[in-house]
């Protein structure tokens, strides 16, 4: 595959976008410094959304579990996935990974084109199931179209998104570029920023976890990526939360939080109500490659903007100040 770099490109650039094929080919495997390989490149990470507009799309296998996805690879994250096989936010996949077993059921809010979702219906196999909301139309064609590739009857698919409160005209933004950072707008400010912005709107639907997901089974794990919209997220799950004790990853980014009308503090106080222990997941380098901290969060101390684990209190690692991903590969199965 050979496609046409762009003339502001450094040489550098100009080369790996002439022959990404033959890049893929060292970075797919993640020989140490490919991150940094990458960033160097100018070809893979936050940033870099907007400038490989003549990229080409299509359909490739990944490492998540073997499965195939359709890329567009004029959008970053996409990128990632293509020159490196995986989701770039590793440190989910990971922990995913050491909690979910066959049979499982797990939801995946915020969903975008899949590839948590794939990941996820990868560990709990035929026999688990996977609900996954995306209310972005663009964004969920695409999910729609990475499940049907592999024919993942274990995944169900739901055009909205989760609230606190249901609704028929909530307003959706799509920042052009990255489809990624969508998000619900809140009140007039917003929406007069997202006409700033230039970017698309969307009227879609919200609804509350506890209405739509299905009695009978018990949710293990629920990953939650909304732009800001956490909080009101897990204020509509708050049912299900009580009832079937699941582990919840999320993302805490205190400016979206704020742009939602929530907070950080806000979000640590509700999990702190529903009896959730939370832990950031913290990757440092160690040499060539990057390790995972899950480290207790305090309860006098604000969080920082990253990923996060909760757990059920009465989980046997929830005491801990620091758990590790073997710890939850072989401990996950203490919680009720």
């Amino acid at each position: 595959m050979s496609c046409r770099p762009e003339r502001s490109d450094p040489i550098r650039t100009r080369l790996a976008k002439s022959f990404p094929g033959w890049l893929r080919l060292v970075t797919y495997n993640n020989p140490p410094g490919t991150g940094r390989m990458l960033r160097w490149l100018k070809l893979a990470y936050v940033g870099q959304s907007n400038d490989w507009p003549s990229a080409p799309s299509g359909v490739y296998t990944t490492r998540i579990h073997g499965y195939r996805a359709f890329l567009d690879l004029t959008e970053w994250s996409s990128r990632v996935v293509y020159f490196t096989g995986r989701y770039y936010e590793h440190d989910v996949t990971q922990v995913i990974g050491a909690l979910l077993r066959p049979g499982d059921f797990a939801v995946d809010v915020g969903a975008n084109y899949g590839m948590v979702t794939l990941d996820m219906a990868g560990h709990v196999g035929i026999d688990g199931k996977v609900f996954a909301f995306e209310p972005n139309p663009f964004c969920f064609e695409r999910l729609a179209r990475n499940v049907e590739l592999n024919n993942l009857q274990q995944v169900e698919l739901h055009p909205y998104a989760l609230s606190d409160a249901a609704s028929d005209e909530a307003t959706l933004y799509s920042p052009p570029g990255d489809s990624g950072q969508g998000h619900l707008l809140v009140g007039n400010v917003q929406k007069n920023a997202a006409g700033e912005l230039g970017g698309p709107t969307e009227t879609v639907k919200t609804k509350l976890g506890d209405d739509v997901l299905p009695d009978g089974h018990r949710i293990r794990l629920i990953k939650i990526d909304t732009e800001g919209f956490e909080t009101f997220v897990l204020r509509g799950l708050a049912s299900r939360l009580q009832q079937d004790r699941p582990c919840v990853i999320c993302e805490i980014i205190d400016g979206f939080q704020c742009r939602a009308g929530s907070s950080s503090a806000a979000l640590h106080e509700l999990m702190e109500s529903y009896t959730m222990v939370g832990f950031a997941l913290i990757s440092t380098r160690c040499g060539p490659r990057r390790r995972l901290h899950i480290t207790r969060c305090q309860p006098d101390q604000p969080l920082d903007d990253g990923n996060y684990l909760w757990l059920p209190r009465e989980h046997k690692l929830a005491s801990q100040d620091v758990i590790t991903l073997d710890d939850l590969a072989t401990r996950s199965e203490a919680a009720l």
